[in-house]
């Protein structure tokens, strides 16, 4: 006779968004997301829906102060985004920071949104259907 072994550690998938604009730009307006002890990224997703208009360079970021997800990308393009590193492993839980930088301080228009996607090794035994 087979034996059976419990399914173990399924659960709903966890995502942090951010729908970020001209508001965002600048020091002390950045968006912070919390990775709990246990997260484990699985990826980044960044979206340009409208180009942000300013007269120099306007890049989006995302970190977690080591690792560097997304790098002074542009954002004055619609489409993707690019993610250098996509998957990070948090024990101790993290922080990650996204920002936006716009060189000459003029954006008057522009939308970027943003998807972490991450699962934890302590929530488990969820229902799926």
């Amino acid at each position: 006779m087979a034996t059976q072994t419990k399914l173990q550690g399924r659960q709903h998938p966890l995502s942090a968004c951010v729908n970020a604009g001209i508001a965002q730009i600048g020091t002390g307006n950045e968006v912070v997301f919390k990775v709990p002890p246990g997260g484990y990224v699985d990826n980044v997703d960044f979206q340009v829906i409208t180009a942000f208009d300013g007269t120099g360079t306007v890049t989006g970021s995302l970190s977690d102060g080591t690792t560097t997800f997304i790098a002074a990308q542009t954002l004055k393009a619609t489409g993707a985004v690019t993610a250098a590193v996509t998957k990070k492993f948090y024990p101790n839980g993290g922080t990650l920071t996204f920002s936006i930088a716009d060189q000459n301080g003029n954006s008057a228009n522009g939308q970027v949104v943003g998807f972490v996607n991450y699962k934890s090794i302590y929530r488990a035994d969820e229902v799926q259907e």
